[in-house]
């Protein structure tokens, strides 16, 4: 059921979008609808499955896309893209991803320490089996 509303609502989304926009029409339809279904999956699996609140999960994705935006700030204006090459667009994306896990250590050592604590025990009790 839900599946078919989705379907429908992306459809209707799409349509109406592509008549006005065109080809980004049906890409901001497709947005929405992947929102909506986000949505509703959290609010189910929260309440249903998990049994732990919505807004745990609005935490963790704020600062997923607060990680994005610093992310994506720090490459533009730092390194540039500048891709000519294959050998350019390695050496960009070796730079890229370099830069994405050190801004995701610090964020990770500022925002959620709890993470780290269950990350950590989990490797240690791997390194001792």
């Amino acid at each position: 059921m839900i599946v078919d509303s989705l379907f429908l609502y992306h459809r209707g989304c799409g349509q109406i979008l592509v008549w006005k926009l065109g080809l980004v029409g049906v890409a901001i339809g497709t947005a929405i609808s992947v929102v909506y279904r986000l949505l509703a999956l959290v609010i189910y699996t929260s309440k249903h499955i998990l049994h732990r609140p919505v807004l745990k999960f609005l935490k963790n994705f704020i600062n997923s896309i607060f990680t994005i935006v610093i992310s994506y700030v720090v490459i533009n204006n730092f390194i540039g893209i500048q891709t000519f090459t294959f050998i350019n667009w390695f050496i960009f994306a070796i730079k890229s991803v370099l830069i994405v896990l050190c801004i995701v250590i610090i964020n990770v050592l500022v925002v959620d320490r709890k993470q780290l604590n269950v990350i950590k025990s989990l490797l240690i009790k791997r390194k001792k089996d």
